[in-house]
């Protein structure tokens, strides 16, 4: 009786565990800015890799290959060049992609733009009623931060926010002073443990 808790506990976990790593792109090695009008118009722009985490641990542990291995890969693929915004995709290796993204639209009211996509965040830019917006990225518990390192995954790269609306608060490594009142704030991302990007500001 013991011996069949132990193996349905364990098939639970590998089931939270597939859960929490389900829909999962780690960005590992790019450059990301939101640019953000006063007038609510915005532009994203992301260029380096994205991993696409299941793919990739199937990959490492060996449990797919030949035509299966391909078959996912071509999956993963199309997935991401559906999605409106990306111009490029190749697949470098196990499950990893270089990627071109671009979109662009504005804010309205209660609004909210996602990349990659909103089961698969890695940043998000959400509006209110009273056109308050916030950038941020995502945040990874110690525990799924924990998972990915054992995959030997990690991330690095540069994010950007640009702007001339008023910026209420943020935590950019720095801020750099463009023409017409404008702003960059910048963050330097080496790791999965360095604080999530936030930016807060108000459109007039």
């Amino acid at each position: 009786m013991k011996s069949k808790r132990r193996r349905a506990a364990a098939g639970l976990l590998a089931a939270v565990l597939a859960v929490g790593l389900a829909g999962c792109y780690l960005p590992r090695d790019f450059t990301a800015v939101v640019r953000i009008g006063r007038s609510g118009a915005y532009w994203l722009e992301y260029d380096g890799t994205l991993t696409r985490v299941p793919l990739y641990k199937d990959i490492r542990r060996g449990e797919i290959s030949g035509d299966a291995r391909e078959k996912r890969i071509r999956q993963a693929a199309d997935s991401l060049r559906n999605i409106p915004g990306f111009e490029e995709v190749a697949h470098t290796r196990n499950g990893t992609f270089e990627v071109k993204y671009r979109f662009q639209g504005r804010l309205r009211g209660a609004d909210m733009v996602t990349f990659v996509r909103r089961n698969a965040r890695v940043f998000s830019v959400k509006s209110d009623e009273n056109g308050r917006v916030t950038v941020s990225g995502v945040s990874l518990s110690k525990q799924r931060r924990k998972r990915l390192k054992n995959l030997a995954l990690d991330m690095e790269g540069t994010f950007g926010v640009v702007t001339d609306a008023d910026v209420k608060k943020h935590n950019a490594d720095e801020v750099r002073q463009r023409d017409q009142g404008v702003r960059a704030y910048v963050w330097h991302i080496e790791s999965m443990a360095d604080p999530s990007p936030n930016l807060v500001l108000q459109l007039p």
